[in-house]
């Protein structure tokens, strides 16, 4: 079996004009309610909650006259659950006032938004809502100049909920919309086009894809830089996300430059103290993991776990992403039953703050799974295997990357741990199955893998048919 996955927190992109900083480590159950009243028939709905490396976005989006052209002003409505649309990318140059009792935000700059939580809806109204969302996109909507950069914040909301569900054909056509119009109307030297740059990149990335990844983020990088100077947060939050496609591709000198670059930045525009500055460790600590710099790994999660509880509480989800982290490193260290209290007590948070079908339950379960297979309960591995790709499958749905990355692993565990040839093969089918829905073809690093494995798990079949009809 392959590695365990230590847990990436991804970076956000920071607004160029906005005090208030979206770090990529704001991650959970936390509730930020936008609220402006002065024009009550112009309104965009949205309720957000920091949840994964995303904001999780929305409820009901009414965009007025003051927004789109007045030959395109008709009913353009729409109804969202919160964990429906996602945006990384917050309207443009927003004036934020902190109300400490809600955790809530007062837009100041903008007459034509009220943005405040409205509830949830059932799964057939969001998936239903969404998709009415989607249709209104579908029409030729003439973009007021002014209004650039709301309305494909939006398209970048929906390419994220895409990105999410593992629909990445859909996801890059939104992102890559979004990316033409910021550079027809905002020219190719704005730092939004270097966002949406940077989230075509991450399609890319997801896709497997990292040269086509490398070549995005670097031509925002260069934008940023040139616009933003070098030490702006974009510019860290974007070398984060080059550290985290070099960590894949397992260049972890590269990974471990670009990181180390994103945290002095950080550091510098925002305090030693800040959570930036732990998402950036948390990181920092998996490129020593993998290097088997087990001692300095240490040091940079105990580092991060520290500046994430005084900042976000003991129950934040980066907090059990980090302490999942160092489990991992006593499992390296096979300090099996340290490791195995550790991912118990995750999980246990986890499931408190999350519920039981969230990913990262996945996640904690495979993390015990493989230490069970270290320990050569190979029985209880398989069924803490096959229960995350059950919360896998509940939270993504059958189709998503992670259900096939999963089936992969299950497929590995049969071909190279129990000898279960027929069951490896049919995992393994089932995930190449999988990668090409999703439009990977065989020069993918995913696809060349699991065409090898098919091809090897084959021959030992038909080597044992042999053996069988030769030894009846």
């Amino acid at each position: 079996m392959t590695g365990a996955t230590t847990t990436t927190i991804k970076p956000i992109q920071h607004r160029n004009l906005c005090n208030h900083s979206r770090s990529s480590c704001m991650i959970g159950t936390n509730f930020h309610n936008w609220e402006h009243a002065d024009s009550p028939r112009k309104k965009l709905f949205i309720s957000e909650e920091y949840f994964g490396d995303e904001t999780t976005v929305l409820l009901e989006c009414e965009l007025s006259s003051d927004i789109l052209s007045s030959s395109q002003s008709s009913n353009l409505k729409t109804t969202f659950n919160v964990k429906d649309v996602v945006c990384r990318d917050p309207p443009h140059d927003l004036s934020l006032s902190h109300s400490q009792e809600f955790s809530s935000f007062t837009v100041d700059d903008y007459p034509y938004l009220e943005l405040k939580n409205t509830g949830e809806s059932s799964a057939d109204d969001q998936n239903r809502n969404f998709q009415q969302h989607e249709e209104a996109y579908a029409h030729n909507i003439q973009v007021r100049q002014d209004h650039v950069v709301e309305l494909t914040s939006i398209l970048n909301s929906i390419g994220t909920v895409h990105l999410s569900r593992g629909d990445y054909e859909s996801a890059m056509k939104f992102h890559q919309e979004s990316l033409a119009i910021r550079i027809s109307n905002l020219g190719p030297k704005h730092p939004d086009v270097a966002r949406a740059l940077v989230f075509v990149g991450m399609v890319h990335d997801e896709c497997g894809q990292y040269n086509k990844a490398k070549k995005n983020f670097l031509e925002g990088l260069r934008v940023q830089r040139a616009v933003l100077g070098n030490d702006h947060v974009d510019v860290a939050a974007t070398f984060n996300s080059l550290g985290v496609l070099c960590e894949k591709k397992g260049d972890y000198s590269k990974a471990m430059k670009a990181y180390s670059v994103a945290l002095r930045i950080y550091r510098s525009c925002l305090g030693s103290r800040h959570v930036d500055v732990a998402v950036t460790l948390n990181n920092i600590g998996q490129v020593h993991s993998h290097c088997n710099e087990y001692e300095d790994a240490m040091t940079a999660y105990q580092e991060a776990l520290s500046i994430m509880k005084a900042i976000l509480g003991k129950n934040h989800r980066n907090i059990s992403a980090t302490m999942h982290n160092i489990g991992l490193v006593h499992a390296s260290l096979n300090d099996h039953d340290h490791a195995l209290k550790i991912y118990r007590d995750v999980l246990q948070a986890q499931r408190q703050s999350l519920g039981d079908d969230h990913p990262d339950i996945a996640t904690s379960l495979d993390s015990m799974g493989r230490v069970y297979e270290k320990k050569g309960n190979h029985k209880k591995a398989l069924r803490f295997y096959s229960k995350a790709l059950r919360v896998r499958r509940a939270a993504w749905g059958e189709g998503h990357l992670f259900v096939a990355i999963t089936l992969a692993q299950i497929g590995t565990f049969h071909k190279e741990v129990d000898g279960d040839n027929t069951k490896a093969l049919r995992r393994f089918t089932e995930a190449l199955k999988l990668y090409r829905a999703q439009s990977f073809k065989d020069d993918n690093s995913r696809v060349t893998k699991i065409l090898q494995d098919i091809q090897f798990v084959k021959a030992l079949i038909s080597l044992d048919k042999q053996h069988q009809q030769q030894n009846p």
